[in-house]
């Protein structure tokens, strides 16, 4: 079967207008952090039919995320969350268009990462709050 974004998307209709499914279609979401927080908030938008991203992490999936992280199964241990999630958002909605910061974020890439973004979901850790105040002040 062919991928159709209308007929995937077609039941939000009725709380969504058309004219808000396409402004869903067309913007574009950042996602710094995919573990806990930010897997969870690439899942929920990717299946509400967003189909731009720009998301960054760079961990990789282990035992310990079982209880708490999108994509964490024993057949993804050991391999990269940005690698695994991007695959599986694509699975949903193969048209999206995600670009990768496989590094993260940091001061040298932050511009990059926030170019052409309308909006920015913080999934980052706790312990990454040294970028969190740059992130928002470009963000803003």
């Amino acid at each position: 079967m062919k991928f159709d974004y209308n007929m995937a998307f077609s039941r939000n209709l009725g709380w969504l207008t058309p004219e808000e499914q396409e402004k869903i279609r067309n913007t574009v979401v950042a996602i710094p952090g995919l573990g806990g927080v930010g897997g969870h908030h690439l899942h929920a938008l990717i299946r509400l039919g967003f189909c731009n991203f720009k998301i960054s992490d760079l961990d990789e999936f282990e035992v310990q995320n079982f209880n708490r992280q999108f994509g964490s199964t024993m057949s993804v241990v050991g391999l990269e969350k940005i690698e695994v999630l991007k695959k599986i958002a694509l699975d949903i909605n193969p048209e999206a268009q995600i670009e990768i910061f496989t590094k993260g974020i940091n001061q040298e890439n932050i511009d990059e990462f926030l170019s052409g973004v309308d909006i920015v979901c913080d999934g980052m850790d706790l312990y990454a709050s040294d970028l969190r105040t740059p992130l928002y002040e470009k963000a803003h």
